[in-house]
C-alpha cells in the first residue's frame, strides 16, 4: 500500500507540529506555549476566547505513540478511502469530522464545569476522533472484507471490517479501565457521530453514497432488532397474561361447578373420583379450599343418605 496525497499531506503536517512541540519543549522545559495556544481546553475557550482551538487541537499529540497509533490508522484505512472519495472530499470528511469532535467535547466540558461548578483543568489534543471517523467510513465501505489488525504489534486479530469500530472502541476503554485513564472516550464519540452525521447529509452527493447507503442500512437493521425485541417482550408479557387469565377462568369454572344441588349423583360420583387423583398425585395440598369445602359437603350427604 502506498500513501495516499491527502493522506500523505496530513501525515506530513501532523508530524512538523509534533516535532515543533518537542522543540519547544526542549528549548523552554515544557510544551505549555503550544498546548495553551491550541490545545482544546474548556478555560482556554471561555476565559481566554481562543475558539480556534476547536479546531486545531486535531494536529497537536501527546506524546510519539500516540502520534504513531493515529497516523498508521490514518495511512491503512484512510489512503484506500482517498482513493474511492478522492483528494477534496476525504479532506473536507476528516476536518469535518475533527472540527466536530472538537465541538462535541468542548460540549462535554461545558456540562461538567456547569454540574460540578468547577471548570476542567485538562486539555484535550489529537487526531483520535477524525481517526475513529476514518474508522467508520472503512467499516461501511468495506464492510465484508476481512481485516488483519496486530493488537501490541504482534497478536494478529482477523474480522470484518463492520466490526472494526466495534473492537476498537472497546479495547480503547478496556485499556483505561486497566491504566491511567487519559484517553478521550468523548472525542472518540464525537468522531463517530460527526462522520456518521457527515455521510449521512452528504450521501446524496457521488462519494458518499455507498457509505451514506450503508450507514442508513446499518440504522435500519438495529432500529429492526431494537422493535423487534420490543415486540418479543410485549408478547411474552401478552401470553403470560393470557395463559394467567386462562387459569382464573379455569378456577372459577371449576368452582362454579362446585354446587352439589345443581349436580347429578353420576356427576358428584365423577367429580369424587377426579378429586381422590388429584389427592392420590398431590396430596391435599393439591386441592383448592373449594374442593375440599366441595368434599367435606358431599361426605355428610353420604353420610346420611347412608346412614351406618
Amino acid at each position: 500500500m502506498v500513501f495516499s496525497p491527502t493522506v500523505k499531506s496530513i501525515l506530513v503536517f501532523t508530524s512538523i507540529i509534533f516535532v515543533l512541540q518537542l522543540l519547544s519543549r526542549t528549548i523552554t522545559g515544557s510544551d505549555a506555549f503550544v498546548t495553551n495556544f491550541f490545545a482544546l481546553s474548556y478555560a482556554g475557550v471561555v476565559h481566554e476566547y481562543r475558539v480556534w482551538t476547536i479546531f486545531t487541537y486535531m494536529f497537536l499529540h501527546g506524546n510519539f505513540w500516540h502520534l504513531l497509533f493515529n497516523m498508521l490508522a490514518l495511512f491503512f484505512f484512510g489512503s484506500e478511502i482517498e482513493r474511492n472519495w478522492g483528494r477534496t472530499a476525504f479532506l473536507k470528511f476528516y476536518l469535518y469530522s475533527g472540527f466536530g469532535a472538537g465541538l462535541i467535547i468542548f460540549a462535554s466540558l461545558a456540562v461538567q464545569a456547569l454540574v460540578t461548578q468547577n471548570a476542567p483543568f485538562y486539555s484535550t489534543l489529537g487526531a483520535s476522533g477524525a481517526i475513529f471517523a476514518i474508522l467508520l467510513a472503512y467499516s461501511l465501505m468495506f464492510s465484508e472484507r476481512q481485516t488483519t489488525l496486530l493488537i501490541f504489534f504482534f497478536i494478529p486479530i482477523t474480522i470484518k471490517a463492520k466490526y472494526l469500530v466495534l473492537l476498537i472502541f472497546g479495547l480503547t476503554f478496556v485499556f483505561s479501565a486497566f491504566g491511567e485513564s487519559n484517553i478521550s472516550h468523548v472525542g472518540h464519540i464525537g468522531g463517530i457521530i460527526c462522520g456518521a452525521l457527515f455521510l449521512l447529509i452528504y450521501s446524496k452527493k457521488y462519494p458518499f453514497i455507498e457509505a451514506g447507503n450503508e450507514l442508513r442500512r446499518w440504522l435500519h437493521l438495529s432500529r429492526t432488532f431494537g422493535s423487534s425485541f420490543v415486540s418479543a417482550n410485549k408478547q411474552r408479557k401478552n401470553s403470560e397474561r393470557r395463559r394467567y387469565s386462562w387459569r382464573m377462568d379455569s378456577s372459577a369454572k371449576e368452582d362454579s361447578n362446585l354446587d352439589e344441588s345443581m349436580m347429578s349423583e353420576r356427576e358428584i360420583e365423577e367429580k369424587i373420583d377426579h378429586l381422590l387423583e388429584v389427592i392420590s398425585a398431590s396430596g391435599l395440598r393439591g386441592l383448592s379450599d373449594k374442593e375440599k369445602q366441595f368434599l367435606s359437603r358431599v361426605s355428610m350427604l353420604y353420610r346420611h343418605k347412608f346412614p351406618d
